[in-house]
């Protein structure tokens, strides 16, 4: 039997973040455009001082029906790598950044699906206009 943890899913498809986080989210023009093309759904936003976009609206418009992301394989940066910190179903949604340190200690599993998202984040931000995280 394979003691190493096995990465799973710790996304349960609540929608919670698509809804809470959408209004105010930021994308760069290059996502902005990517989901455009492949849509044809115009994203409406404010242009930062930075040159990059933020959202407004109320909920991700590309949430399906059964909570799950109609444009995941283009998604952009933010939503990559979003972590609600839930390490079950129906658990405590983790408001702080020691409540997720605190998560990733105590679950191998968690940490190493956290490091993987966040790495795929980095990967894909950087290759779409973000600058900002040097991806591993």
């Amino acid at each position: 039997m394979d003691s190493e943890p096995r990465i799973k899913d710790f996304c349960f498809r609540c929608g919670e973040c698509c809804a809470d986080k959408f209004n105010g989210m930021t994308v760069s023009y290059q996502e902005h455009n990517l989901i455009l093309r492949r849509t044809g759904v115009f994203l409406a936003h404010r242009i930062r001082k930075d040159k990059k976009l933020t959202l407004v609206g109320e909920t991700c418009p590309f949430l399906g029906r059964e909570k799950k992301c109609q444009i995941y394989e283009i998604r952009p940066c933010q939503c990559r790598i979003y972590q609600c910190g839930r390490s079950e179903s129906g658990g405590k949604k983790l408001q702080t950044i020691s409540e997720i340190r605190a998560q990733m200690e105590a679950n191998p599993a968690y940490r190493l699906y956290k490091q993987k998202t966040e790495k795929e984040g980095a990967r894909w931000g950087n290759a779409h206009g973000w600058s900002w995280r040097k991806a591993v």
